[in-house]
């Protein structure tokens, strides 16, 4: 590439020349590295240093300027100039430009000679070397597009110049930087036409890609980056970008991660992943394609494309299903969807993270997931459970899934969280979080045993409570489900929840109404001991329950007591029941009548004891107690019934003289009668007794044997009893309603008779030996002595 100088030929010169610089100008500066892109800097170019300049430099600039001024034959003259611009490049390079002015007027200095040694001998055969270093100083200047024309000229006209290489890469670059891709992209393939023979191949092939990029032909740049990165990077798998890039050999680190960033781009570019698939489908996957994944994502995401960085990760896992990464890059992919913010794709992701490493899963083949995995794994399991659980709660819109199924999708993430993680912390709400969602997806026998969990074995779990009262909650929706054969048993599932409830949790706002229920369905199982001592839990609190919960106590206690036919407990218990129930109640009725009936049955129990008096007085106490109860009539009147078995005459004949004022119109008046009549006599009051007879007699429904028996006792005692003309009434109905049998009623005429004759009643007296008369004639064969007489 370099040349040596051609002599001057005069003394003067060679004596100008030797108190110059002795440095080579052929070996002076080539075009310095083009100015950073907006990628990334190209690597510095291989170019023959400056040299540091001496301090005669300035000196042997101002000797060449007066050389000039000198007569010289042309091609002496010519060489003077070149060397003179040389020099004034080598000195403004040296000086770094501190001087813009000084700077400046050094390299218009170094155009102008070179202009005019090109146009002053335009063939000469050191031309190419002129246009090399007149590219140079425009460049230097910032006048890309003369810098490249010059360049132009030197691989138009001088094909087989030392300096063509070069002259192509640094045209190449101009025109890169003046945005000229196309160009650009054909001056660097020339260069890489030479392969490594040329010192410029690797960075031509850097810059090559990166205009293929810039033409937006993102297939030939990813071709060109991966080829780069076959070169550079170490033989064998890399997963590792730090590890990898620390491999590449002093000078190209920088190269090679950039050109895995630049793949990225194009990739990017091309679709993303599915184009990443489809070109290692047809091209072959390179041995670090882990890292090629792990950019594209980086990229994607920087260009917050998340969906599309998520999916770089997972295409990694969909190609490599069993690699160590796997962790690595769905965990990537669930924090690109979360940068997005839509919650869907978060969750798929989660998803899919679950599905790929859980323990059973065929990723590990028997092994252990390690604490990282299982630390995401938890996370990511509680996630997706909330998740739904929130889901299943929030309105639907109509057409949509039913919230059973996503309260059922958390009950399954729930249950794989504590069936991988028993001694979570956390374990006590997320048990309570998955029984809640077990309830509102209609498993409230599941939700209920998990609740029953909670307070099981979380028992100062601050909702232990809650959980002990959802519980019951779900048991007693369980009761209500079930067929009927099955009912029983549910109930007795409800009573053990409420009373865990009211035992483990006595304070909680819900306990006392929870233990006034077992009781309740306790009575339902007719297990009436427990459901009353149950009950009598409610009615021992302090202060006392609140009057619905006493209410439903006292009525599950005695009737649980009426039903094992205890009675006295039973009337004692709704003797303080009725107080608590409304007058308006629509069972204060029914009440009632139990209550009266409880004390009835005391009655009946101790008439079947032969208790006569305690009978008596407990068919009596139904009307006290009970005034309005549709069995008092009955109680009365067998109250009657054992004070006459007990011979209390005067009370039984109270109670019955009672019965017939306030039953005027009972079914039993008859059988009053008959009793009073009994009563009456017994107690020596017949004029009482008779107008019992005599009402009997009146009564036309009576048998008639009865009638005439009442009609002849209600005579013979009006007549006992000296009542005259209720005696005479009497003996006149016997005699007009029972002719037979003849004796007797002859006896009452006779009777009659004595009466009528006594008073001095004629009339009734001839009348009454006329029907003796009558009597005996119609008495057929009852006619006897008497009847003739």
């Amino acid at each position: 590439m370099i040349r040596r100088a051609q002599g001057i030929g005069l003394g003067v010169s060679l004596a100008l020349l030797a108190a110059a610089c002795t440095k080579n100008i052929d070996e002076g500066t080539q075009i310095k590295e083009i100015a950073a892109t907006e990628e990334k800097p190209a690597p510095a170019m291989p170019v023959a240093p400056t040299q540091q300049v001496r301090p005669d430099a300035q000196r042997a600039l101002e000797n060449y300027e007066k050389l000039l001024d000198l007569p010289q034959d042309p091609t002496a003259r010519a060489e003077t100039m070149r060397r003179l611009a040389d020099l004034q490049l080598e000195l403004d390079e040296a000086s770094g430009g501190t001087n813009l002015a000084q700077s400046e007027a050094r390299l218009r200095r170094s155009v102008e000679l070179y202009n005019t040694v090109l146009t002053e001998h335009p063939d000469a055969p050191t031309n190419d070397r002129v246009l090399y270093q007149l590219a140079r100083a425009y460049q230097s200047l910032g006048e890309l597009a003369k810098g490249e024309e010059a360049l132009l000229r030197l691989t138009r006209d001088y094909p087989a110049s030392l300096y063509v290489d070069d002259a192509y890469f640094r045209r190449a670059e101009l025109l890169f930087r003046l945005e000229q891709f196309d160009e650009a992209a054909a001056d660097y393939q020339k260069v890489l036409a030479q392969k490594e023979a040329s010192p410029f191949f690797e960075s031509a092939q850097y810059k090559y890609g990166w205009a293929e990029y810039r033409q937006s032909n993102y297939v030939a740049a990813l071709g060109v980056f991966l080829t780069i990165l076959n070169r550079e990077l170490p033989a064998g798998e890399q997963t590792d970008l730090k590890v990898a890039i620390d491999g590449v050999r002093a000078g190209k680190k920088d190269m090679a991660q950039d050109a895995l960033r630049v793949v990225g781009l194009a990739l990017t570019q091309l679709g993303g992943s599915e184009a990443a698939t489809q070109y290692f489908a047809k091209h072959g996957e390179p041995p670090y394609s882990a890292l090629i994944y792990a950019g594209l994502g980086t990229t994607l995401l920087e260009k917050k494309r998340y969906t599309d960085s998520a999916k770089a990760y997972e295409a990694y896992v969909a190609a490599h299903p069993q690699h160590a990464l796997v962790p690595q890059f769905l965990g990537k992919a669930i924090a690109a969807q979360e940068l997005g913010g839509f919650i869907e794709p978060v969750v798929a992701a989660k998803e899919r993270y679950v599905a790929h490493l859980d323990p059973g899963a065929a990723y590990w083949q028997g092994r252990a997931p390690n604490a990282e995995v299982m630390v995401s794994l938890r996370s990511h399991l509680e996630d997706l459970a909330r998740y739904y659980q929130a889901r299943g709660q929030k309105p639907r819109d109509e057409g949509t899934a039913p919230a059973k199924d996503d309260f059922e999708e958390a009950t399954r993430w729930y249950q794989r969280l504590l069936a991988l993680f028993p001694q979570d912390p956390k374990a006590a709400e997320l048990r309570f979080l998955m029984a809640e969602s077990m309830f509102d997806a209609g498993d409230t026998v599941g939700a209920a045993r998990e609740y029953s969990r909670v307070v099981a074995e979380h028992p100062n779990y601050e909702k232990a409570p809650d959980a002990a009262f959802a519980a019951l909650l779900a048991y007693q929706r369980n009761t209500e489900a079930v067929p009927p054969a099955q009912r029983d048993a549910a109930l007795r599932q409800s009573v053990e929840a409420g009373l865990q409830l009211a035992e483990k949790y006595p304070q909680h706002p819900q306990a006392l109404a929870a233990l006034t229920r077992a009781a309740e369905d306790l009575y339902r199982l007719h297990e009436y001991d427990r459901a009353v001592a149950v009950a009598q839990r409610t009615l021992a609190v302090q202060p006392p329950a609140p009057d619905d919960l006493r209410r439903t106590a006292w009525q599950v206690t005695a009737d649980a007591h009426f039903s094992q036919k205890r009675y006295a407990p039973a009337e004692a218990a709704y003797a303080e029941l009725l107080p608590l129930v409304p007058a308006d109640a629509a069972n204060r009725g029914e009440l009632t009548e139990r209550q009266a009936s409880s004390i009835y049955k005391q009655g009946e129990a101790a008439r079947d004891a032969s208790d006569f008096g305690t009978a008596a007085e407990a068919f009596l106490r139904v009307g006290r107690v009970v005034p309005g109860a549709s069995i008092r009539a009955t109680a009365d009147y067998d109250a009657a019934t054992m004070l006459i078995a007990k011979q209390d005459w005067a009370q039984a004949a109270v109670v019955l003289e009672a019965f017939r004022t306030a039953y005027a119109t009972s079914a039993l008046l008859p059988e009053v009668d008959k009793k009073l009549a009994v009563v009456y006599e017994k107690d020596n009051r017949p004029h009482e007794a008779a107008a019992a007879y005599a009402r009997i007699a009146a009564r036309p429904g009576e048998a008639q044997d009865i009638r005439r028996e009442a009609a002849w006792q209600a005579a013979t005692l009006f007549d006992k009893s000296k009542d005259e003309p209720a005696t005479t009434q009497a003996y006149e109905f016997y005699i007009k309603n029972f002719v037979q049998p003849v004796d007797r009623a002859l006896d009452a005429r006779m009777r009659l008779a004595e009466i009528y004759q006594n008073n001095g009643n004629r009339s009734a007296y001839l009348r009454i030996q006329q029907d003796f008369i009558t009597a005996d004639a119609f008495a057929g064969s009852e006619r006897s002595d008497k009847s003739k007489t």
